[in-house]
């Protein structure tokens, strides 16, 4: 669908700014950010913590300061494959953010204790996403735009899978994992265990590429706003509005 005449685009990433413009849309109308806008707390500087004080917030949630953590996510309503995940690495210790599907948590929280060599802790539906990804150390979700955008903002390198069930619009995130050197993008969510092996052996290289991400769309989208509203022409009468009669 053509964009209206004054419609201004803010593309996050180079390949939607390539896409705008393959559509024709003139350069005044398009705008770059340096990524996806994302809400205020994952530019919040309390939550980048000193490794003593992830350790301490690590030990407050009942998970093994010194471990390696997971963060696992599946969007507001989490997922089954959760369950397997947490079958599929009893050696992890693993954070997994449930959602409002309070089934799946209570059936994380019951896996018999042989099932797991490592601690596991299932939250429940939170607003407090960031603090959660700052006691991590890596990323397993979908490719949505906005958990990958909100993990790496944290400093996570993220696994993630594209196969015949991604959506469309989200195909092209794995793409943008891969050439930035974010993670791993697996084909199928059983070889998500070995990517994540591979990801953590690796970390120290991934969490440098992570790093040189800087996503400042929260502070830049209000500037463009701005400049745009500066530039636009002042509204003339409107041809609605008589004079009243003396």
């Amino acid at each position: 669908e053509p964009a209206a005449p004054n419609q201004q685009i803010v593309c996050g990433i180079g390949q939607a700014l390539a896409q705008a413009r393959a559509q024709g849309l003139p350069e005044h109308r398009l705008h770059r950010a340096s990524g996806m806008l994302l809400r205020p707390d994952f530019h919040d500087e309390r939550h980048a913590l000193t490794a003593a004080a992830r350790a301490a917030a690590r030990a407050r949630q009942g998970l093994d300061p010194d471990r390696p953590t997971v963060l696992v996510m599946f969007g507001a309503q989490g997922s089954p494959r959760m369950l397997e995940l947490a079958r599929a690495l009893p050696e992890l210790q693993l954070l997994m953010l449930c959602g409002a599907n309070q089934p799946l948590r209570e059936a994380l929280c019951a896996l018999p204790a042989g099932a797991r060599r490592a601690p596991l802790r299932a939250v429940g539906a939170t607003s407090e996403v960031a603090p959660w990804m700052a006691l991590a150390d890596a990323f397993v979700g979908k490719p949505g735009p906005g958990a990958l955008s909100e993990a790496v903002q944290m400093g996570l390198p993220v696994v993630t899978v594209v196969d015949a069930a991604t959506m469309p619009q989200e195909r092209w995130n794995g793409t943008w994992v891969r050439e930035q050197g974010l993670g791993r993008v697996a084909a199928d969510w059983a070889e998500v265990p070995a990517a994540l092996h591979a990801l953590l052996a690796a970390l120290p290289d991934y969490r440098a590429a992570v790093a040189g991400q800087r996503n400042r769309a929260y502070f830049e989208v209000p500037e463009i706003m701005a400049a745009c509203l500066r530039e636009r022409p002042a509204p003339g009468p409107d041809p609605a509005l008589r004079p009243l009669p003396v």
